[in-house]
């Protein structure tokens, strides 16, 4: 056996080669160079990560960076605590390796136990100052022997899970290594594939990126697919991923340490059995964010047994915590997970727990509607389940923070079959759409659910959903569009004999026909429906459509008459307690006194309706009566004041993609050249 001469000691330089592929990571990298700084400091550093995020070629990277720095050499060792082929690497083996690399005999040292040959280790490298990469760990415990005793020599492991034994009893420093950013990631695909492809679209290999969930591992093997496909392009590639039951399949290589399944199946098989069943049902859920409660509902667990298993699933860096109750699945571990579920669950199983999620959004939706607007028709019963909401603000937050998800659940009921779900989900959220204009979101959801309660007949949903797609498109200036859905609802509504619906129907048709300069005809519509409202004796319906009657007579030059509508409005709006309603009466009422000529009137109106939508959190409110006061600005002379109201305005509208951004634009371009010298 080797051994070098006596009093010449051995400089091991272990370290594999560096990966090419390696890009930026430069907090990282910065992280990593602190630890090393002071050699007279005990150091010893986890990195954690998801599988395949690019751990292991962080380590070697920074090594290969800095081993110069460390005159008694480097030793690595690949623990394999996740390899999906090999074995783990047992401590009593690596320690051999250690030593016979150091020079030490090993011929007799077989037979001693691994804690005397991890006692041999740390008299060998005691004083030396040194570098130690240790590779895909499983656990403290396969860690702990194989570290020095002497501060003057610098470990670094990685592994999937967290290590928390580590930092806790031996002082570990950790760090969390996410997912590439997306500027990151397209640097990566380019670096590989040098040919040009990548800088000639790379909102294309942007896309290509978040397919591959900003992994390295993944990037890279859709990178080398890419040079192996030397004739296609990006968009070609993204066309076959874009499927996610292909997308695993794809993202694989000869081998099975490089391809992506293999990686995450490693991980999945090291979960205890009630972690792994929490696990594969989170890829039921389509989202990429889910909330604790929500999981509840989708695995069925009592919160006490479901807390441990999403804290092994943190640990195992399989789901992500973004905030308190809250945990993110990259989308390929999301794919990943669903091809467990559908491996290891039986199907009643997997739609039982599917049924337990849209269940629980949909009753969590009927409860924001409960609270954004009460005295609204709700479509079905309740559906027994869901989160529960204080007050409207706990409503809206919930609504934008699960706006994504319930998108995503609307899409899921429909294609599962469950088409009530996905007509009432979309038409429960009316209030939050109605109030926040997520316009996206909001027709996406209802044509999908259209199209549910036509396949169910249920004029009821059809009516409701016609209705609330027609304010949208008209918003979104989409005449045509909202005409065909306004009539429809309308006659849909007649024909059930539901008069409920035909209010409904025909205050919007009315609103639409004022906005659309058919003023005959929105006074008639306008008139139906408050009519319709007085012999259902809903008074929020009544004040509804005062309001918008005030509208229409102001556009028709009877002002007085409008203001009796407003004032009618504001007073019924108050007495019901709807304080949302309640100004948008009043900012109705300062455009009246606005086009009386009372302008201080109406812009002290004005003021008071910005400060109370502020209060309410509603920015598209804010921002139409930021338009609004412009207008009196503008009639007062003041068109310092006209100007700041529209720049305040401006990025509001443009923030929701409302085509009032152009008005706005025009009206600051129009005043600007009025402003210039002659």
């Amino acid at each position: 056996m080797f051994a070098a001469p006596r009093g010449v000691p051995i400089v091991p330089r272990q370290l594999p080669r560096p990966p090419k592929s390696f890009v930026n990571r430069t907090s990282s990298l910065e992280l990593l160079d602190l630890m090393a700084a002071d050699a007279g400091s005990a150091d010893l550093s986890t990195i954690a990560g998801a599988p395949g995020v690019g751990k292991t070629a962080l380590a070697l990277h920074w090594a290969h960076r800095v081993v110069e720095r460390f005159p008694d050499g480097a030793l690595y060792a690949n623990l394999r605590g996740f390899d999906p082929v090999n074995p783990r690497a047992d401590p009593g083996e690596v320690l051999d390796a250690f030593l016979h690399a150091l020079g030490l005999p090993t011929d007799s040292r077989t037979r001693d136990s691994v804690e005397a040959r991890a006692a041999e280790f740390r008299s060998a490298v005691h004083g030396r100052r040194m570098l130690i990469v240790l590779d895909d760990a499983e656990n403290a415990e396969q860690v702990r022997p194989l570290l020095p005793g002497s501060a003057s020599v610098v470990v670094v492991v990685t592994s999937r899970n967290a290590l928390s034994g580590l930092k806790a009893r031996d002082g570990a420093s950790s760090m969390s290594l996410d997912p590439l950013p997306t500027d990151e990631a397209v640097t990566l695909l380019a670096r590989i594939v040098d040919d040009g492809r990548i800088a000639a679209d790379r909102p294309a290999a942007a896309r290509l990126a978040a397919l591959c969930a900003n992994l390295p591992l993944a990037l890279c093997v859709a990178a080398e697919l890419l040079v192996s496909r030397s004739h296609h392009s990006v968009a070609d590639l993204i066309a076959d991923l874009d499927d996610e039951r292909d997308r695993l399949d794809l993202l694989q290589t000869d081998e099975p340490a490089s391809t992506v399944r293999a990686v995450f199946s490693a991980s999945y098989r090291a979960l205890d059995p009630g972690s792994a069943r929490v696990f594969r049902l989170l890829g039921l859920h389509r989202g990429a964010e889910i909330s604790f409660q929500t999981a509840a509902a989708l695995t069925g667990s009592r919160p006490a047994a479901l807390r441990p298993a999403l804290q092994a699933l943190t640990t195992a860096n399989l789901i992500t915590a973004i905030g308190p109750d809250r945990y993110r699945l990259h989308d390929l571990v999301r794919i990943f997970a669903a091809e467990c579920a559908a491996a290891d669950e039986s199907e009643a199983g997997q739609a039982d727990a599917a049924r337990r999620m849209l269940g629980f959004y949909l009753g969590s939706a009927q409860a924001t509607g409960r609270r954004l607007a009460p005295q609204r028709r709700m479509p079905g019963a309740p559906a027994g389940q869901g989160a529960e909401f204080d007050d409207r603000n706990t409503a809206l937050a919930w609504c934008e923070l699960e706006q994504a998800n319930l998108v995503s659940a609307t899409r899921h009921a429909a294609a599962l079959g469950e088409h009530l779900v996905a007509w009432q989900l979309p038409a429960a959220l009316w209030a939050y759409f109605h109030q926040r204009k997520p316009w996206a979101a909001w027709i996406e959801t209802h044509e999908i659910g259209l199209h549910s309660a036509r396949i169910l007949g249920d004029a009821t949903g059809v009516a409701m959903l016609l209705g609330s797609l027609a304010v949208a498109h008209r918003e979104q200036r989409r005449p045509q569009k909202a005409e065909a859905c306004f009539g429809e609802a309308l006659s849909v509504s007649a024909q059930a004999g539901d008069l409920y619906g035909q209010a409904m129907a025909c205050n919007g048709y009315g609103n639409a026909c004022r906005e659309w300069g058919r003023l005959d005809e929105a006074l008639v519509y306008s008139q139906r429906a408050l009519a319709a409202w007085h012999e259902l004796a809903d008074l929020h319906g009544e004040a509804i459509t005062h309001n918008s009657l005030s509208g229409v007579h102001r556009d028709r030059g009877d002002l007085v008459t409008a203001l009796q509508h407003s004032e009618h409005a504001i007073s019924m709006f108050h007495e019901l307690g709807d304080r949302h309603a309640e100004v948008w009466a009043l900012n109705n009422a300062a455009n009246v006194h606005r086009d009386l000529g009372n302008l201080e009137q109406a812009v002290q109106a004005y003021r008071t309706v910005l400060r109370t939508r502020e209060e309410l959190g509603d920015r598209y409110g804010v921002a139409f009566t930021l338009q609004a006061v412009a207008e009196a600005y503008r009639r007062l002379g003041n068109l310092e004041d006209f100007r700041v109201a529209l720049e305040q305005a401006l990025p509001i509208f443009d923030e929701l993609g409302d085509p009032k951004a152009e008005e706005v634009r025009s009206s600051l371009a129009e005043s600007r050249g009025q402003s210039r010298p002659g």
